[in-house]
């Protein structure tokens, strides 16, 4: 899930010349079982938007992302974007890509406020909802 504002903010931000892609790395994870949110730090599979113009767009579609560690994705050209937080990916027992795992302990929100204006930014709900009682 995408913060409300990520649209906005890739209208207002101005890439570098030969920015490809916008890379996010700041986000959350949420456990949709029972409502705990931690950060979010991507380290090598960002979440990213591709940079361009829509006329460019089959010359420029072969352009690989730069995802992962490897040498070939660092010669991309990217920036990493880590403020403000845009991402939220959510966990639960059935999401076999992102486990509950995400939401490391050290890393979790306990701050009621906090949580409110976090779910906020990205649904514009200030409940939370889980999965908690759900059929």
């Amino acid at each position: 899930m995408y913060s409300k504002y990520y649209v906005d903010y890739l209208h207002h931000h101005a890439p570098e010349m030969n920015t490809k892609f916008l890379a996010f790395t700041k986000g959350y994870a949420f456990d949709a079982n029972g409502g705990a949110i931690a950060l979010y730090r991507a380290t090598r599979e960002y979440f990213y938007a591709r940079v361009g113009r829509v006329e460019n767009w089959a010359a420029e579609s072969p352009v690989p992302a730069p995802l992962g560690s490897t040498e070939r994705a660092a010669t991309i050209p990217h920036e990493l974007i880590h403020e403000p937080a845009m991402l939220m990916i959510t966990c639960h027992d059935t999401n076999v890509s992102n486990g509950l795992s995400l939401v490391h302990p050290t890393r979790t929100i306990f701050r009621p406020r906090t949580l409110e204006t976090i779910w906020e930014d990205f649904t514009g709900d200030r409940k939370i909802h889980t999965l908690k009682g759900r059929d």
